[in-house]
Formats: C-alpha cells, structure tokens, sequence
C-alpha cells in the first residue's frame, strides 16, 4: 500500500515459486438467472460510490484498525454477518 513503510506492513502469498497459474473454467449460470446477474451487475457498475468512512464515529483519520460488526444493518436483520469497517 502507497504510504506505508515496508518494514511495518508488507503483503505476502504464502505460494509454491514454482507454481503455475490455473484459469478456473467460467461458470454456467440457468439463463433466468444470468440476467439477473447481468442486471445487478450493471445496477452497481452505475450506482454512485459510497464510503462508509463518513460514517465512522472516530472519522477517517482515527481509524487505524477493522472493527467487526455482527449487525451492521441493525436489530431488523435477520441474517448473521461479518462486516469490516476500516
């Protein structure tokens, strides 16, 4: 990451050196459902970009580290979920 020195964060795929890339074959969607894909696809490719760093109690600059949050759509969720919010 631009800004970060090395030697406090540095990335790492912990991969055989010697291996060689794989394509994975593409996968085949029911016809009714590929254009739902296609829909929501381009529904996000168009929406406006959204930054949940507005929304952080502490603002964008305090934040150094992920907080989780089992309910980040609030109580009316029904579905348990892992959100990071940097």
């Amino acid at each position: 990451m631009l800004g970060i020195d090395p030697k406090v964060a540095q990335h790492h795929l912990n991969i055989e050196p010697t291996a060689r890339p794989v394509k994975q074959r593409p996968r085949k969607f029911a016809p009714d459902r590929q254009k739902a894909i296609e829909r929501e696809v381009a529904r996000l490719l168009n929406a406006p970009p959204t930054s949940c760093r507005s929304a952080l109690p502490l603002g964008p600059r305090q934040s150094s580290h992920p907080r989780w949050s089992t309910q980040p759509f609030g109580s009316s969720s029904t579905k348990m979920s892992r959100r990071s919010i940097d």
